[in-house]
């Protein structure tokens, strides 16, 4: 299991499906089935490939807001919109850098695109691999 700080950058989301997730506290943690396209130079892009699963770790979040337009079958507009913000208990601490991250892909249940703006102190790639 490799456990990656940082490279944020280095990640393509848009075709990720997303299995799940998780928010507690001041950390989000989401599940990726497969789909996050990983490139050079992050340190996991030659050993991940684009079908296998990871997760993704947010720490010391101090805002999430999700937007998610939820798949309805057999109606017009074929969508309906929900938009969340989080409740996170943390607050900002000044001695800290904090940055802005946004992920989005396709949810898996119910079934949905999903965008997501997170402002944390750390991100983490976890490549899930024994």
């Amino acid at each position: 299991m490799s456990i990656i700080k940082g490279h944020f950058d280095d990640l393509h989301f848009p075709e990720c499906k997303i299995e799940s997730f998780e928010i507690a506290q001041d950390s989000i943690t989401v599940s990726i089935k497969k789909g996050l396209e990983i490139y050079p130079p992050h340190p996991l892009s030659s050993t991940s490939k684009f079908d296998e699963p990871c997760k993704v770790i947010f720490k010391r979040v101090i805002s999430s807001s999700r937007i998610f337009n939820e798949y309805i079958k057999g109606q017009r507009k074929g969508f309906r919109q929900h938009l969340f913000n989080d409740e996170i208990t943390c607050s900002c601490d000044a001695s800290m850098d904090y940055f802005e991250y946004f992920i989005e892909g396709l949810f898996n249940e119910p079934l949905g695109w999903i965008m997501w703006e997170i402002t944390a102190a750390e991100f983490y790639v976890n490549d899930l691999k024994d």
